[in-house]
């Protein structure tokens, strides 16, 4: 089930640099009152990690009675990285809170999917292909951030992503509750080890039963999450204060406080759609990805044009018909895809295998659209129409729809959706508009492997969808059209094999 819940247009800021995501989110968690909570992937190891952490500390101890929930994933929070201060990891970064703080609670979800034998087989980074734990939300008090992000010093600097500042205290509990549901079925780390706790089945030696508890779990979870929302709608909750945006920018936090108002009643509105993705569960929970193809197929109902972000561009086949289907409609509505160019591919300084990952994107990608105009060629047989070559096709319906982000010295890591009008000039906004972040690339990992929550954002308030025609225009900056031939050119023999015949797809 989707959670659904509305909240004042006014408390929603959206954040538009690394450095904006960081400094507040230091401001925020240095200045918590009564609770502290992060999930995502990993923590990095770096100087402005450990200041992150210390801000984190510097709350536990003016603060005894503050709560703090991390959750990271099993494989990647383990990994194991020598420095010149000796091996460090996730969760040596995380010490000084454990050490700071007996409130504090540091949980490692384990994805049942690597089971007994691949675990004993694969170490780290290996076993995570088999999928992760993913979700990215970070909660301070009533703020809330909904991002792709994870807490790494490339995050803070020189990696383009979003970030949906949401100042509402019932959307964070709600929210805080569903980290801590996935923290009561995953390991611990307590007194430097990691531990099963939990009185749930062990996810590595009961995988199929632990599956289907985690699917009731996570079911009833959502149940209870949706309670609080809608107790926080009729409830002295529904009262909100103000965020001001742009007040800040470095270290210091973007945001401060204004005098408490409630929804407001001329109209506007912005709705708030949270949809869990948990494939391996047993039954599978699918809502993400089923909330974003529902997205696809309304604007190809209507005139609304549909923007799609992916860092790591390997969409399922039904996502692929779609877009096939959105190039052939008679409309001014337009289709853009945007990925990253191989040079800001976050694997792209990567090494040993790692190094062939940017490669296997560009392969998904030529794949993509030689399905796509499978798609039109289908549709154009049927409806006894001539079939244009694949190039002359595509150059003639919309030669830009594709395009990749390069920016010197900066990785790409913007995954979205956006369905919105075409204004009629430069001084228009069109409202209303609709907007899916979070934690999910959009392809086939997301879809069958990984732990997935986004939140689609729908509203008609003229400031609101201002903001997030602003985030358009500076996320996808660097952005330029690549051609077809261009793409096809780069595709490499040995990486075609891997991708096409030995099944590789899938783990993308």
């Amino acid at each position: 089930m989707r959670l659904e819940y509305k909240v004042n247009p006014n408390n929603v800021a959206i954040l538009k640099t690394p450095e904006e995501f960081y400094g507040t989110l230091c401001g925020l968690y240095r200045n918590a009152k009564y609770r502290i909570v992060a999930s995502c992937l990993y923590i990095g190891i770096g100087d402005l990690e450990a200041r992150l952490v210390k801000s984190i500390c510097s709350s536990c101890q003016s603060r005894p009675d503050l709560t703090v929930d991390i959750l990271l994933d099993f494989n990647r929070a383990q990994r194991r990285i020598k420095t010149k201060n000796g091996v460090k990891s996730s969760l040596t970064m995380l010490n000084p809170i454990v050490q700071a703080s007996n409130r504090a609670r540091i949980s490692l979800f384990y994805n049942p999917s690597l089971n007994n034998i691949l675990y004993n087989i694969t170490k780290s980074p290996l076993s995570e292909a088999f999928g992760v734990m993913h979700l990215k939300v970070f909660i301070a008090d009533e703020f809330v951030i909904i991002s792709g992000a994870n807490l790494s010093d490339e995050y803070f600097v020189s990696r383009q992503d979003r970030y949906y500042l949401i100042q509402n205290e019932t959307l964070s509990d709600a929210l805080h509750t569903l980290v801590g549901s996935i923290q009561n079925i995953s390991f611990t780390y307590v007194n430097g080890s990691v531990q099963w706790d939990s009185n749930f089945s062990h996810p590595r030696h009961q995988a199929l039963v632990y599956r289907r508890q985690i699917g009731y779990y996570l079911r009833e979870t959502l149940v209870t999450c949706q309670e609080i929302l809608n107790e926080g709608l009729s409830g002295p909750k529904s009262e909100q204060i103000i965020i001001k945006k742009g007040l800040g920018v470095g270290n210091k936090s973007c945001i401060s406080l204004a005098s408490p108002q409630i929804i407001p009643k001329n109209g506007l509105f912005c709705t708030i759609l949270l949809s869990l993705q948990c494939p391996f569960a047993y039954p599978p929970i699918t809502d993400d990805y089923d909330m974003v193809y529902e997205l696809i197929q309304e604007a190809l109902r209507t005139d609304h044009s549909l923007l799609i972000s992916s860092p790591y561009l390997n969409f399922t086949n039904e996502y692929i018909e779609s877009f096939g289907q959105f190039l052939l409609k008679d409309s001014d509505a337009k289709l853009r895809i945007i990925n990253a160019s191989p040079s800001a591919n976050s694997f792209s300084k990567g090494s040993g295998v790692a190094k062939l990952i940017p490669d296997l994107f560009t392969i998904a990608s030529a794949t993509c659209f030689d399905k796509m105009y499978s798609v039109l060629k289908k549709i154009k047989n049927e409806n006894e129409e001539e079939v244009e070559s694949m190039d002359d096709f595509y150059t003639q319906i919309n030669p830009d729809f594709y395009e990749e982000y390069h920016r010197e010295h900066w990785t790409f890591h913007v995954k979205g959706v956006w369905l919105y009008k075409c204004p009629k000039n430069d001084t228009d906004i069109c409202t209303p508009c609709t907007t899916v972040i979070g934690s999910s690339n959009l392809g086939m990992r997301s879809r069958y492997l990984d732990m997935e929550l986004s939140a689609c954002i729908q509203t008609n308030d003229p400031e609101l969808c201002a903001s997030i025609y602003e985030e358009i225009d500076t996320a996808f900056k660097y952005t330029k059209p690549v051609s077809l031939s261009e793409l096809y050119s780069r595709c490499s023999m040995v990486t075609k094999i891997l991708y096409k015949h030995i099944g590789l797809r899938q783990f993308l």
